[in-house]
């Protein structure tokens, strides 16, 4: 009885040594990681903004707005919506791709504290391998917005903390009838810029649309649940360690229902001009057909344009 005692207290002991050994190598990586590179997630982030304030100064010229990538290799192992409602057949393997811009409507007034920005995103999803229906474009997804940049420590200061985004955007898939998806929503995005990483808040409000009377009709609200799914905010994280870029970001009704999405990603340079690109989405609203189905994807390929 003794000895199974003593034999019990030596574990305990030895676990928490271990778990405090563990935790100690941790806060360590932790501190040093922070100190390391600290200076150069910093510099990438001042050197973003110098370089998009350089191309605005030339008339009509047109910059990265969200990332650029295209994924050969998207694997989702959830069930999709097919391309049409004559397509039935959907192969889990499909290509994804993105390209986003921004171009200046008024580049700088209020005394250089703000400044009027068009963007443009468009999202698509390929059956490219798909040789059964002919390769279709299962979805493709449309967001133009408008939006106002606040900094009231001047566009060129290099303190973005303090800063604010405004914005009007509207999405859609350009489809009709039963397949057709829009939202259109206000904005408020923050930027918060820790020297080791970046943390961007972003959170909005649903204008509101008439309810649907016929399915078939295109007026009224095409997805008045839109909400459930999506959520109304959106959390993201980025940081540089080693030359490799992460990013997470977390989506959340905020309801008991607890829907939302969470996305992290992996970008690290193979050249000077393309970097291998890592992508893992969970949850819903990755496209605006499937917004109410939970998609699980892991997709690799290029990115063209990173966050930072």
């Amino acid at each position: 009885m003794r000895q199974d005692l003593i034999y019990e207290i030596t574990k305990i002991i030895y676990k928490t040594s271990v778990f405090s050994v563990f935790c100690t190598f941790l806060l360590s990586t932790a501190l040093f990681l922070k100190i390391a590179f600290a200076e150069e997630a910093a510099k990438k982030v001042t050197d973003r903004l110098q370089e998009e304030a350089a191309v605005k100064r030339i008339p009509f010229s047109i910059t990265p707005h969200k990332p650029m990538y295209i994924l050969p290799l998207s694997y989702n192992f959830s069930e999709m919506s097919s391309a049409s409602q004559d397509t039935k057949d959907v192969n889990d393997l499909e290509t994804k791709f993105q390209f986003s811009f921004k171009v200046g409507i008024v580049e700088s007034f209020f005394k250089n504290r703000a400044s009027l920005q068009f963007g443009f995103t468009q999202t698509a999803f390929w059956q490219v391998y798909n040789k059964k229906a002919s390769a279709p474009f299962r979805e493709t997804n449309y967001e133009p917005e408008v939006f106002l940049i606040y900094n009231p420590k001047g566009l060129d200061s290099q303190n973005w903390n303090s800063s604010y985004t405004f914005g009007f955007t509207h999405q859609s898939n350009g489809r009709s009838s039963l397949e057709s998806r829009s939202w259109n929503r206000l904005y408020l995005q923050k930027l918060w810029d820790f020297k080791t990483f970046v943390v961007s808040t972003k959170t909005w409000y649903r204008l509101p649309e008439k309810e649907k009377t016929d399915p078939e009709i295109s007026e009224g609200d095409d997805n008045p649940e839109i909400n459930f799914y999506m959520g109304y905010f959106e959390l993201m994280g980025i940081t540089q360690v080693y030359n490799s870029t992460f990013s997470l970001m977390l989506r959340n009704n905020l309801r008991s229902s607890n829907r939302g999405a969470v996305q992290f990603s992996w970008s690290k340079p193979i050249n000077e001009k393309y970097k291998f690109y890592l992508q893992y989405f969970n949850g819903y609203g990755e496209s605006l057909i499937d917004y109410n189905r939970n998609s699980n994807r892991v997709s690799i390929g290029l990115i063209i344009h990173d966050w930072i």
